[in-house]
C-alpha cells in the first residue's frame, strides 16, 4: 500500500517477544496502521489499527438495517462495505447466522445511526461498544445480563452506533480471561486510558504464514499497545481489515478458500479525514465533533 509514511524495523524487541518484522505506516493524519510479524516458530501476523481521538473528520459508521427485508441486515464483505460508504478503515463486527445468505441475524445489540439494528438476544454476547454522535466512546453491557434482551444499556447511552462482542479480553488494563486455547482469526477492539481507539485483526488458519492467536494472545498484544478496555468480535473467516489509500483494499489476508471474502452480517467503519476512496454523502457520513472521547468504564464461537 502506497502509505506516505514507512518505516521497517527487523527483529524488535518488543514486551520480552522478539518480532521477527515490525512494518508501521501512517495513511492519514491521526491514523497509524502496524503490521507485526511474530517469531518464526509459531508464525503470526498481527494487523493494528490505531486512531487518536483528535484524528481530522472522525467519525464511524455501522451496517444499517434492512428495512422490511428478511432477518437484520443484507450481508457483504467488509470491502463492499467499504466501498459503499466511503470509510477508510473498516473491520467486521457482530457474530451473525446463517453463512452464506443474503441476509443475516446478528447475534446482541446492534444499532446504526440511531437505529436499533439488533436488540440484545444472547446471554453469550453481552460485551458491545458504543459510539455516540459526538464521537464519545464507550463500553456498555445489557441493562439486564440475566435476561438480556430490548436496547437498554449499561451504563444507560442514547444509542447511535454499536456493535456487540463475546468477550472482555482487557478490564481496567488487566487481561481476565485466561491462557491458552485454541489459535484462529481474530478481530478486536480496544480503547487506551486517552482514547484512542484500537483496532486488532490477526490471520489465521494460513500455514507457514500465520496461524491465528488464542484470546489471551490478543489481549496481551492489545496491553503492550495500550489497551485499558477491550472486546472480541467475530472472527474466524469473518476477520477482515480495509485500509482506503486511496481506493479500498484488504489489508490482512482473509482466511476464507482462494482468497474469497465472507460476507458479514455486520461492520464498523471509520471515517478519517478526507484520504479515502471517496467523499461520503451527507446520508452516510453523520455530522461529529473530533474533540468529544470519553471512556466507560465468556467462550469464544470460532467458524
Amino acid at each position: 500500500m502506497p502509505f506516505p509514511v514507512r518505516m521497517l524495523l527487523a527483529a524488535v524487541l518488543f514486551s520480552s517477544v522478539v518480532f521477527a518484522e515490525t512494518v508501521v505506516e501512517h495513511p492519514f493524519p491521526g491514523v497509524t496502521y502496524t503490521r507485526e510479524i511474530r517469531d518464526e516458530s509459531i508464525p503470526q501476523v498481527f494487523h493494528l489499527v490505531t486512531i487518536a481521538p483528535d484524528t481530522p473528520g472522525l467519525a464511524f459508521k455501522t451496517t444499517r438495517s434492512n428495512g422490511e427485508a428478511p432477518r437484520d441486515t443484507d450481508t457483504e464483505s467488509a470491502l463492499a462495505f467499504a466501498r459503499r460508504t466511503g470509510v477508510q478503515v473498516a473491520i467486521n463486527a457482530n457474530f451473525f447466522s446463517p453463512l452464506g445468505e443474503p441476509q443475516a441475524n446478528l447475534i446482541g445489540l446492534a444499532a446504526s445511526n440511531g437505529k436499533v439494528v439488533s436488540p440484545w438476544d444472547s446471554p453469550s454476547m453481552l460485551e458491545a461498544i458504543h459510539f455516540d454522535r459526538d464521537n464519545r466512546i464507550s463500553f456498555i453491557r445489557p441493562a439486564n445480563p440475566d435476561r438480556p434482551s430490548g436496547s437498554e444499556t449499561n451504563p444507560p447511552v442514547v444509542l447511535h452506533n454499536a456493535v456487540t462482542g463475546n468477550i472482555r479480553v482487557v478490564e481496567r488494563g488487566r487481561i481476565p480471561i485466561p491462557t491458552g486455547g485454541d489459535r484462529h482469526p481474530r478481530t478486536l477492539i480496544g480503547l487506551t486510558e486517552d482514547g484512542t481507539l484500537l483496532l486488532l485483526v490477526v490471520d489465521g488458519r494460513r500455514r507457514g504464514i500465520s496461524v491465528g492467536a488464542t484470546m489471551h494472545e490478543c489481549a496481551t498484544v492489545l496491553r503492550e499497545h495500550g489497551a485499558d478496555t477491550a472486546i472480541n468480535l467475530d472472527g474466524g473467516g469473518s476477520t477482515t481489515l480495509i485500509i482506503a489509500d486511496p481506493e479500498p483494499s484488504v489489508v490482512n489476508r482473509p482466511s476464507g478458500q482462494f482468497g474469497i471474502l465472507r460476507s458479514n452480517g455486520n461492520h464498523l467503519g471509520v471515517f478519517a479525514g478526507n484520504g479515502g476512496a471517496s467523499a461520503p454523502t451527507p446520508e452516510n457520513r453523520p455530522q461529529a465533533s473530533a474533540d468529544a472521547h470519553t471512556h466507560a468504564a465468556s467462550s469464544s464461537a470460532q467458524r
